[in-house]
């Protein structure tokens, strides 16, 4: 498997969420949404968090097993049998209490994806920590406005205050369509930032 292909198919999955969050009401000659949108909306930052995680697990566990290649044409080398083998074999690289045997990083905050990847040496390490570990990058409010959605608790409020000084799920809303330099909303803004961090750890 060539590894381009999970940048492309991360950016197809997230090209998704967009389109979803940024339909037009359902509801005829109203700028209300309709349940169903609002519930698609409410769920675009989760989405956006899970398909990272995601990638990022496939890129760490893919180049661990090797036999594939980068963008670049580097071929890269076997580290493990299978992803199983590799979460194997990650598991057992901490020392002291030992990870229960369905333990997995958190593949979507970049310090523990960048352990895993280091723990596992996987031959393009160089392009995995340059990709999710550059800067500015969105993931941290992505995670905590997420949460905000996700637990709507007092607690996850005060974290996404820190960001927006949001209180409601209506202001989150109108926060991520707000416009940036370029005309683009800042959720697609987030998006295109992920997609190219994807395409660059690839290659």
């Amino acid at each position: 498997m060539r590894l381009y292909r999970l940048a492309a198919n991360f950016k197809i999955r997230t090209d998704s969420i967009l389109r979803v969050f940024h339909a037009p009401p359902e509801i005829p000659n109203s700028t209300q949404c309709s349940d169903a949108h609002i519930v698609a909306r409410d769920g675009a930052l989760i989405r956006l968090q899970d398909d990272w995680g995601r990638f990022c697990r496939d890129l760490i566990l893919i180049s661990a097993v090797g036999g594939c290649s980068t963008v670049a044409g580097i071929a890269l080398p076997n580290r493990a049998a299978s992803p199983r083998d590799a979460l194997t074999i990650l598991r057992s690289s901490f020392s002291g209490r030992a990870k229960p045997p369905d333990w997995e990083p958190k593949w979507f905050i970049a310090n523990q994806a960048l352990d895993a990847a280091r723990r596992l040496r996987v031959g393009n390490l160089a392009a995995v920590s340059g990709a999710l570990g550059s800067t500015p990058s969105p993931l941290e409010e992505i995670r905590v406005l997420r949460n905000f959605v996700a637990h709507r608790s007092e607690r996850a409020a005060i974290e996404a205050r820190r960001y927006s000084g949001l209180n409601h799920l209506k202001g989150l809303h109108a926060y991520l369509q707000s416009l940036q330099s370029g005309g683009s909303s800042l959720l697609e803004t987030w998006v295109r930032q992920l997609q190219v961090m994807a395409e660059s750890a690839v290659q």
